[in-house]
């Protein structure tokens, strides 16, 4: 069986990427969105829970179910420690997208899928994609946005941002580039993209 051609859409914190995404799924794109499994695989998978609880605190799951907020709490100010929670998650999301991505090739319902991360180029695995689209913003928009969405301070948004690689640097590795600046192009960018991706796989 063929691989199918695999699109990764990355992004700062605030840049809307899911929004951009969400516009691809209605083109009848499959999209695996890694932020949302990751929080499931934190709840489901045994070796994952066990983890995270030996690293951080078996307080964590005091309620039964995973409280993100604390964890957030741990590791958004210290980066050893976020790099020690990406060890732990990373591998068993890494695993169930490559299941995920399985799963499509045997349907076979569309030319490509995507993966939404906001963190791949950061834990170095943009290599096992085939096109890199980077969503891009303006800093005041990201936080704005991250702020409304999160219930959070400015200073917070920025601590996020901080452990992030910077726009300029994600940029880098874009095969194509969609700026989200609240402008009501964003679909006409989808579109512009979902074309640019289709001639790609002709190549």
């Amino acid at each position: 069986m063929s691989k199918i051609f695999k699109v990764l859409v990355c992004g700062g914190i605030g840049v809307g990427k899911s929004t951009a995404c969400k516009l691809f799924g209605e083109l009848g794109i499959p999209v695996y969105y890694s932020d949302k499994e990751s929080a499931k695989i934190m709840n489901s998978n045994p070796d994952v829970v066990r983890k995270i609880k030996d690293a951080f605190g078996e307080s964590l799951y005091s309620s039964g179910n995973l409280d993100r907020k604390a964890l957030g709490e741990i590791v958004f100010n210290d980066k050893g420690k976020l790099k020690l929670l990406e060890s732990i998650v990373h591998p068993a999301v890494s695993d169930h997208f490559d299941l995920w991505v399985e799963a499509q090739e045997q349907f076979r319902d569309s030319k490509y899928v995507i993966e939404e991360s906001a963190i791949a180029i950061e834990l170095g695995i943009q290599d096992k994609f085939d096109f890199i689209v980077v969503v891009t913003a303006d800093e005041d928009v990201r936080i704005k946005r991250t702020m409304a969405r999160d219930n959070c301070s400015e200073d917070k948004v920025r601590e996020r941002m901080n452990n992030q690689l910077s726009e300029q640097d994600k940029i880098k590795y874009a095969d194509a580039l969609i700026i989200n600046n609240d402008f009501p192009n964003l679909e006409c960018q989808v579109k512009f993209v979902h074309n640019k991706i289709l001639d790609n796989i002709k190549k």
